[in-house]
């Protein structure tokens, strides 16, 4: 299997990220957040972190793509967000952890 993929392709996929990353911080269920984290959800700076692609033994032909974030709090890390999407542009997964 071979991949290609531009510049702007990458920036496609970390712009998704980060709106799924919005998204995360809408849900209902995820309210508990602006509790917890000390600062303003507002101010947290997103920076784009790595792309991975993940082929799959079982299943020829087919790939998945992490997409990582961190969260940054001025110069310091305060935590990740990470979206998992299939080859086909479906979503399959998300994780958000502040340290």
């Amino acid at each position: 299997m071979i991949l290609e993929i531009n510049k702007n392709e990458l920036n496609n996929l970390y712009n998704k990220a980060r709106e799924m990353y919005r998204k995360c911080l809408q849900n209902n269920d995820n309210g508990y957040l602006k509790e917890d984290i000390l600062i303003p959800l507002e101010q947290i700076e997103i920076k784009n972190s790595s792309i991975k692609i993940v082929f799959s033994q079982e299943i020829n032909e087919r790939c998945s793509w992490e997409i990582n974030l961190t969260l940054w709090n001025k110069s310091v890390i305060i935590g990740r967000y990470m979206y998992f999407e299939d080859d086909q542009g479906n979503a399959l997964d998300d994780t958000l952890v502040f340290f």
